[in-house]
């Protein structure tokens, strides 16, 4: 049993040799390079760490943010191409002698790169699912927002939902899915650092929200004991020359 990737149930063992778990999750991100999916070796204890994908095995195995790891999304995917279509897997022991393992979990790339920009058509039809997250609706931003305020124990407002609707047709600012928690752990950050007691108000889900937008603005030269020249150009004056005289004899 790997205690990273699986939860025991002591309460369920019958035979001391076995271990009843749920099945593992094993998350990896753009730490993730090649060495990590084959065994390491330490000289020292003399054992082997177990990769990533041996840990999840009979589970699932999750790649986020997929594309931004320092390994290039080609070498990647080409090291899974033999487990994912034969179910099976090669490691290779600090003395180079190789042997067979069993691949059998669930591996879930998830990136916001277009797949089409990360894999080429044969790993394309390697990966059975291909599933889009889009952007959530109002009424499932609502279900996500009250979501995480019961999982902080804060309690909405009433009204809310149109001061988040005023906020996003104002700046233009697409709602996403991962905006609730941001905001949530925006205003929590803000009364642990002000000593005050958490709780969603409408002033300071506006001031969480202000954080949300980022777009560059104009910074005002009085801020920094400036001000802002005058860029209208000036009319020039012309000196206005005397007509010539015609002397008459």
């Amino acid at each position: 049993m790997e205690p990273t990737a699986h939860s025991d149930n002591p309460a369920a063992r019958s035979d001391p040799r076995w271990v009843r778990c749920r099945r593992p999750l094993v998350q990896s991100g753009g730490e993730l390079t090649l060495g990590m999916l084959d065994l390491e070796f330490d000289p020292v204890s003399k054992y082997y760490e177990a990769p990533l994908q041996l840990k999840a095995m009979g589970g699932l195995f999750i790649i986020d943010n997929f594309g931004r790891q320092m390994v290039r999304p080609g070498d990647l995917l080409n090291r899974w191409l033999v487990p994912l279509e034969k179910k099976i897997d090669y490691l290779t022991m600090h003395t180079g002698k190789k042997f067979q393992i069993l691949f059998d979990e669930i591996v879930v790339f998830s990136s916001n790169i277009p797949p089409t920009e990360l894999m080429d058509d044969a790993m394309m039809r390697r990966v059975d699912y291909k599933l889009e997250v889009d952007y959530p609706t109002l009424e499932a931003y609502e279900v996500i927002f009250r979501r995480i305020c019961k999982i902080n124990s804060l309690e909405p407002f009433e009204g809310f939902m149109s001061c988040l609707e005023e906020f996003y047709t104002r700046t233009d600012i697409t709602p996403a899915a991962f905006h609730p928690k941001s905001l949530i752990d925006d205003l929590l950050a803000t009364c642990r650092f002000e000593g005050r007691e958490p709780q969603l108000t409408q002033d300071r889900l506006e001031r969480a929200l202000a954080r949300l937008d980022i777009k560059p603005k104009p910074l005002p030269l009085s801020r920094i004991g400036l001000t802002r020249p005058n860029l209208d150009p000036k009319p020039e004056v012309l000196p206005v020359s005397e007509p010539p005289h015609n002397d008459v004899h």
